[in-house]
């Protein structure tokens, strides 16, 4: 065991990180965290700690600013429950909460974290953050960071047409990005949630210009799909045209 100065205990699946005495909630209560550069969900509820990730996997709300409503943790966003130890959902929701070991010794309460491991990152995404219009803006990043690696951005309509008009910074850059827009005229993961609240679809549905054409005004190269059986030609001449590129996938929207 470590000591009370000790921060880290090092094992082979993770690490055990003290946790300062002012951060440990009382009953009842939530609270975040910052271990080891991770946002933490503290809880303690009949006695019990727990440890969460500080996400709600709906739309990303801060759990440790929620609170705990007859046993349940509930996200400050949306409202949605989750058991405050194990982070799983009531009822039929699939939702769950990544969970961390958490033990209460003599000298202190340690929370468990696995070691983060990366072998390149070789995919960007926003996660459960809700960040609409992430993926061409991390993709001109991800770029930067090293300019002699292939880069490919997917990305919704909704998305990408709030930031739009990075594609002019990749071409006045020269900035290869290999984009597929999958465009169904609609906000459609945020259709998905009303409909899975049990409330009708409002206002998600987007007036989009032709993107390919969008793409050839910025000067870049736009191409177009409608069907399955153009997909692979078209996907031939995104990844063999140089600099930056644009291939429009038409969706269905009741489909997704």
């Amino acid at each position: 065991m470590p000591s009370p100065a000790t921060d880290v205990e090092c094992r082979a699946e993770g690490a055990w990180h003290a946790i300062s005495p002012v951060d440990v909630p009382a009953d009842g209560r939530v609270r975040s965290v910052t271990v080891d550069g991770r946002s933490i969900a503290l809880t303690r509820c009949d006695r019990a700690l727990g440890a969460l990730e500080n996400r709600c996997p709906h739309q990303g709300g801060p759990l440790g600013e929620g609170s705990i409503e007859k046993g349940l943790l509930r996200c400050p966003w949306h409202g949605y429950d989750y058991d405050p130890i194990t982070g799983r959902p009531p009822g039929d929701f699939a939702d769950t909460v990544s969970s961390y070991d958490i033990e209460e010794r003599a000298d202190g309460v340690y929370v468990r974290l696995p070691d983060l491991e990366s072998k390149g990152q070789p995919v960007l995404m926003s996660g459960y953050l809700g960040s609409i219009g992430f993926g061409y803006p991390a993709a001109i990043g991800a770029w930067a960071a090293d300019p002699a690696r292939p880069v490919v951005a997917v990305t919704g309509d909704g998305g990408f047409a709030q930031y739009a008009t990075e594609l002019t910074t990749a071409v006045k850059y020269g900035i290869p990005i290999k984009h597929v827009l999958l465009n169904n005229n609609a906000l459609g993961k945020i259709s998905k949630e009303q409909l899975a609240a049990d409330y009708p679809v409002w206002h998600t549905s987007l007036h989009n210009p032709d993107w390919a054409a969008y793409a050839e005004l910025c000067s870049a190269t736009g191409i177009k799909v409608t069907s399955r059986d153009q997909l692979d030609d078209a996907m031939t001449a995104l990844f063999s045209t140089p600099g930056p590129a644009l291939l429009c996938v038409e969706q269905d929207a009741e489909l997704l």
